[in-house]
C-alpha cells in the first residue's frame, strides 16, 4: 500500500531558508504543518503534529541533528526524515543516515530533487 507523504515539518535555523522551503513545498501541493528553528522546538512540534515527513537541517543549536533523529525514532519508529545540508561532509551525512534519516538533500534546496525523494519515500 502506498502512503502519501503530505504533511511536512520544516526544521532550519534560518527563518529565510524555512520560508523558501515552505513556499516551494506548498507550490508542489504539500501541506507544511509546522516549522522549527532548532532541535528542541522540532521535537516538540513533531510530538504535537505527528507529520508524515520531517525535513531538517543537519546543523542545529541546542540539540544535534543525530540526537533529534534518534529521539524522533524512539517516539515514532515509522518516522520519515530527510536531512538537508549545505555541507558535503560524508561522515555527517553518513551518521544521519545511520541514525535513521531516509535520505538527504544538499542546499541550495532543489524543489525537483525534493519531489523525487518524497516520491521514493511514498
Amino acid at each position: 500500500m502506498r502512503v502519501l507523504l503530505r504533511y511536512i515539518l520544516v526544521v532550519d535555523p534560518s527563518k529565510l531558508v524555512r520560508r523558501i522551503m515552505i513556499d516551494s513545498l506548498e507550490d508542489l501541493g504539500y501541506t507544511v504543518v509546522g516549522e522549527a528553528k532548532d532541535g528542541e522546538e522540532a521535537f516538540a512540534q513533531y510530538r504535537l503534529l505527528k507529520p508524515d515527513l520531517m525535513i531538517m537541517n543537519l546543523v542545529m543549536s541546542n540539540m544535534s541533528a543525530i540526537e533529534l533523529i534518534e529521539r524522533v525514532y524512539n517516539l515514532d519508529a515509522e518516522a520519515k526524515i530527510i536531512v538537508c545540508s549545505s555541507c558535503q561532509k560524508d561522515s555527517d551525512l553518513y551518521r544521519a543516515i545511520k541514525a535513521g534519516a531516509k535520505d538527504f538533500l544538499l542546499k541550495p534546496f532543489n524543489v525537483e530533487h525534493f519531489n523525487e525523494l518524497v516520491s521514493k519515500l511514498s
